[in-house]
């Protein structure tokens, strides 16, 4: 990619693994567990690909309307093999973990956009 700035109107390649399926999947609905629709994705998972390209189809989906939050993801070994964690997503907890909260906290606040925003 020939910038750093985000968002931009540089569509990247969408060639290889990544993030390229969310940006076909966030238009769709399913029927929630009542029957009303719901989004078909809950979370976008972030540095399966350069995070230019992951970061600029989030704001670009955002812009149109759609509140998808994001989330760190690590596919060790399949794309990275250096070790496990290199994409992370934090939740503040209170009190010890427990699976159920951190999936609401996830999807109740932008944490991973602060943290990547300092990254950048």
């Amino acid at each position: 990619m020939k910038t750093s700035a985000l968002p931009n109107y540089i569509i990247p390649p969408f060639d290889g693994i990544g993030a390229a399926e969310y940006i076909v999947d966030v238009t769709h609905e399913l029927p929630g567990p009542d029957g009303k629709p719901l989004p078909a994705v809950d979370f976008m998972s972030m540095v399966d690909t350069p995070h230019v390209w992951e970061l600029n189809m989030w704001y670009q989906t955002l812009n149109v309307g759609y509140r998808t939050r994001i989330s760190g993801e690590t596919d060790f070994p399949c794309i990275y093999g250096e070790k496990v964690g290199l994409g992370r997503s934090y939740v503040k907890l209170d009190g010890k973990l427990d699976y159920d909260q951190w999936c609401e906290g996830n999807s109740s606040g932008p944490q991973l956009c602060r943290a990547m925003a300092k990254a950048i």
